[in-house]
């Protein structure tokens, strides 16, 4: 009687007590709490080993709940809520990433026709409102995945070229992590009736990258924010540099300060990321 006592009276308190380490999990020390948890267990054990009665085994068990109780009081519910709710939703960590984009898989033609395609390029990924937001600077538009039905992120979008064919594409996550996202892109050609998956993986390069810029033709860079700054070279085109700081000329333009060096008229490029937050820097 007295080990069936235990067994529930065990199960009810760790089930109380396994919620509140959840929650705390960001503003606690979890391993400190283990740790002080399993002594306390330990000594609940002990104390229920020597009692001779149900009442001496409840009254170790009360003991318990108050230890634990005190154990995790102060801990912040609420920011350790809000982290377990990102996590659980596989929200990516913000920052710069690398886009690794092949169609290993057979393209599905009328003729027949195959192909593969490779690529290997920096996005900025974003997290608003729910949707994750990749930004590319050259070649994708801005995607808003969005969660379906099964838990996926997802986005699709139709494309209408010159001879009026359509194009629809279909972008699904299959895996999302703090780091890395992974999934396909489905390309569905109206005109022949052709289709084929393209796989994705995009990789966190820098979360500390907050924005990114570049030009689809070359322009020129300069020593310091303004044209009366020597020239500096020029920059690449159709290629994504780091933006760390900006500055306002006198004539009024706003310049970004590129990581790889030199600066280069705001005007002049595409931006992608939260290019608000870079700070503003002096020549």
């Amino acid at each position: 009687m007295k080990r069936i006592l235990f067994c529930l009276v065990l199960v009810v308190l760790l089930g109380m007590a396994v919620p509140t380490w959840a929650q705390d999990s960001k503003a606690c020390d979890v391993d400190s709490i283990k740790n002080q948890m399993n002594e306390l267990v330990a000594s609940y054990l002990s104390a229920q080993a020597k009692a001779t009665d149900a009442k001496s085994a409840l009254a170790a068990a009360n003991d318990l709940q108050t230890q634990i109780a005190a154990l995790t009081a102060g801990c912040d519910n609420g920011s350790a809520e809000a982290t377990a709710e990102a996590v659980n939703t596989g929200m990516p960590t913000e920052g710069k990433y690398m886009l690794n984009w092949s169609n290993t898989q057979e393209r599905v033609c009328p003729d027949g026709s195959r192909s593969t395609t490779t690529t290997n390029r920096p996005i900025f990924v974003k997290v608003e409102d729910g949707e994750i937001v990749l930004e590319d600077l050259f070649i994708w538009p801005v995607l808003h995945l969005k969660k379906n039905i099964d838990g996926n992120y997802f986005y699709r979008r139709n494309l209408t070229i010159e001879d009026g064919t359509i194009l629809s594409f279909e972008y699904v996550t299959s895996s999302i992590k703090s780091g890395q996202i992974e999934g396909t892109s489905t390309s569905f050609f109206q005109a022949n009736n052709c289709s084929f998956v393209t796989d994705f993986k995009i990789v966190l390069a820098d979360k500390n990258v907050v924005c990114m810029v570049g030009s689809e033709s070359s322009a020129n860079l300069r020593s310091g924010p303004g044209t009366t700054f020597d020239r500096f070279g020029k920059l690449e085109s159709n290629k994504a540099v780091d933006a760390v700081g900006y500055a306002t000329s006198k004539d009024g333009f706003k310049w970004w300060k590129l990581a790889s060096g030199g600066w280069i008229r705001a005007d002049l490029v595409k931006e992608a990321g939260r290019c608000d937050k870079v700070p503003e820097t002096k020549a």
